[in-house]
């Protein structure tokens, strides 16, 4: 506005020094001309000003924005670590319950099956020693008693109860024998287990396998 009044002045001063109209109209109409291009030109860049400044608020609106979303997603992520692990230190913790109450069931079931063998091993020896000792003696006596029969009295004897000595003789070889396995059986538990593999182990024949029967017909023959 300073520039105009100036300019103004400046063409007044010049219109009355020179005194002359047509002149002056044309420098009026070369002022006004100038005055809208310069008031464009401002209009225009008050407008480039404005759309930059419109155009860096959404750059910052969207950085901003941006940012803010990535603040978000880091904390949806590092809650999500910490209940994922949470989640995990759970379940190691209830893994170790269940491992340290299945070792101590297992301690016990192994106390208990320990303090059962060893019934079981008390029980066997004490059948080992009764056999070994309460049945060996009636035996003895049965067969000892019957040779001495057969031999003071034999001859007063008939041949049928000779025959009926012997088979009470072979009766109690037959039963001293049984004792003798059932003794072998009850030390099975001692013996040093022989493992090998199944592949290496050739199955028994048919031939090689005797019947359970033929124990108990040697046992009902002698009588």
């Amino acid at each position: 506005m300073i520039a105009n009044k100036n300019l103004q002045i400046t063409l007044g001063d010049l219109s009355k020094s020179l005194k002359a109209p047509a002149l002056l109209t044309t420098l009026e109409e070369a002022a006004i001309l100038a005055r809208k291009k310069v008031k464009d030109a401002a209009i225009l860049a008050r407008k480039k000003v404005k759309d930059a400044a419109i155009l860096a608020c959404k750059k910052v609106e969207t950085a901003e924005t941006t940012l803010k979303w990535v603040k978000n997603s880091a904390i949806l992520a590092i809650q999500q670590v910490e209940i994922e692990t949470i989640s995990a230190l759970q379940t190691v913790e209830k893994a170790a319950e269940v491992l340290r109450t299945s070792n101590e069931a297992l301690w016990l079931f192994a106390n208990e099956q320990n303090d059962q063998l060893k019934a079981t091993l008390q029980e066997v020896e004490s059948f080992s020693y009764s056999v070994s000792h309460d049945l060996r003696a009636p035996l003895r006596h049965i067969n000892s008693y019957s040779a001495i029969l057969a031999e003071d009295c034999g001859e007063d004897l008939p041949p049928e109860a000779h025959g009926y000595l012997e088979k009470i003789r072979v009766s109690s070889l037959l039963m001293g024998e049984l004792i003798d396995s059932l003794l072998g059986l009850s030390l099975i538990n001692r013996a040093t287990l022989d493992c090998q593999s199944a592949s290496k182990i050739d199955p028994p024949s048919a031939s090689k396998i005797d019947p359970p029967q033929a124990v108990v017909f040697s046992l009902l023959s002698s009588f």
